[in-house]
Order: C-alpha cells, then structure tokens, then sequence
C-alpha cells in the first residue's frame, strides 16, 4: 500500500535532500494561523498538546538552529510557546519528526538517538489531533459531505478542479443553492520524486449563504489525516460570493498514476 505524506509548505517548493539545519524548512509570510482559526477550539487545544509533547524537545534539541534569527528555517525551538507552536504548525510534525532522527541533518543534535523521545511525542501530538477533529465534525473522514472523486489529471501548471455540492457529491450535500468547491492541484517531478501540489480550496457560494468548517482530502479514497492545516478552515459565504478558505499548501510525495482521483471531505456545510 503506497505511503502517502503530507507536509504543509510555506513558499515555492525546491525538492531537494536537506543536508544541514540552514535548508529545511521553507517560509512565507503570507501564511497567518488566525486565517483559518482565530479563535477556535482547536487552536487552545493543541497548543497545551505541543507543550506537552514536541515542545520540550524541540527547545531543548533543535535551539541552535530553530530560533529567531538562527540558520534554521522555522523557529519553533524559541522559548515563547505561543509563537515556537505558530512555527510548529508551519513545519509540520511529520517533517520534524524525519529530520530530528536523520543524522545527515545537524548532527549530533539529530540522529536515531532522538527516536524514542520523536516516537512519544509523535503519539501525544496525534491523539490530541485526532480529539480535536473529533470535536470540530472531522472526527469520521465521511461526516459532512464528501465530494465525487475526480481523475486529477495533473501537470506542472495549477489546474482547477471543481466539484458541484448539490449534484457532485458521494455523501451528504445538496440543498446548497448551487454552492462549488474549487481546489488546485499541480505536479512537478524531480530528482526521481513526483509530488503533487493542493492549494487555494475555495468556496463558491450560489443563491444561499452558507458556513464552512473543516477540509480534508482524499486521495483514492482513502482520508490523509496527516494533512490537517485545512481542518482549521472556518468561513461564513454569503450568496453568490467566493471565499478563499486556506492560504497554504498540501504536498505530497509519491509514486504517481495516471488513475490517481482526489476527492474533498468537508466536516460541516451549513445554510445560514
């Protein structure tokens, strides 16, 4: 079963092998949290999660090169908690968790001397994902409304693909006014590596305003649960208005088909 993984990117994306704490991970300052959150449960609650679990190893392990002002991309080994888990966010668990094992990345602060402390935190960290998810409506990958899968089809330029919530829909939806939700989706291959590219999810309201929460992907059918930036999507569209829902990215590396269909899960789409 292919292993698919996803990291949240913060800028244009070189494919690289990262070979030391100066180059790994990417920013851009035009990613604010409060733009999918401000303000929401999930946000008070996985902070306490990162203090608990990442939190003290990364400050600890990763200050020489993490901080503020460091050669390291992403200060989330600072000692202000608020902003190290702003930054935590941005890097993603999943691409600290390769990196602090990787003895080629900033040895000897990295290496499989860290596994057991990453595995730990790993399970803290997840299960307060998962009890987040749970209280926001992304706790069943099929609650809310699930799109139709789509061939994606992918190139090396955006491409839109757009799904009709009343008529496009595998589960839930319907009743939306004529409501669309639009994702792009790219690909670039390099180094042997494919990875496709999701960003700009967008909300296209028809003749009824409606409220959103909650976005993830599916690819192929199955749920990526490592892909959680787009959960903390929180938006009210009025009638025949469009509303970008995340400002980020979702990337995944893989080894792709032709046949590869994506589809949206949304945990809550309600008329208002």
């Amino acid at each position: 079963m292919r292993q698919l993984t996803f990291l949240f990117i913060l800028a244009v994306i070189n494919i690289v092998s990262f070979q030391n704490c100066g180059q790994d991970f990417a920013v851009r300052s035009d990613l604010n949290l409060a733009s999918f959150s401000a303000g929401s449960s999930c946000e008070s609650q996985l902070q306490p999660a990162f203090e608990a679990s990442y939190g003290s190893f990364l400050s600890s392990t990763c200050v020489a090169c993490h901080v503020p002002g460091g050669p390291g991309k992403g200060a989330f080994a600072q000692s202000n908690p608020s902003a190290a888990f702003s930054a935590f966010l941005l890097a993603t668990s999943d691409r600290i968790d390769t990196l602090a094992v990787s003895s080629s990345h900033a040895s000897p602060f990295t290496g499989t001397q860290n596994q057991t402390a990453i595995n730990t935190a790993s399970a803290t960290w997840n299960q307060a994902v998962a009890a987040c998810k749970a209280g926001t409506g992304g706790g069943s990958e099929d609650s809310g409304v699930v799109t139709m899968p789509k061939v994606m089809d992918a190139t090396a330029t955006n491409k839109d693909i757009t799904w009709n919530l009343d008529t496009e829909v595998a589960s839930g939806g319907g009743g939306t006014g004529g409501a669309t939700f639009t994702v792009a989706v790219r690909k670039v291959t390099a180094a042997g590596y494919t990875t496709y590219f999701f960003n700009t999810p967008r909300l296209k309201a028809g003749s009824k305003p409606l409220h959103i929460e909650d976005i993830m992907i599916k690819i192929n059918g199955q749920t990526q649960t490592l892909g959680t930036t787009w959960i903390m999507a929180n938006a009210d569209v009025a009638a025949n208005a469009t509303v970008s829902l995340a400002t980020s990215q979702l990337f995944l590396e893989y080894v792709d088909s032709a046949s590869d269909t994506l589809a949206i899960s949304i945990g809550v789409l309600e008329t208002r």
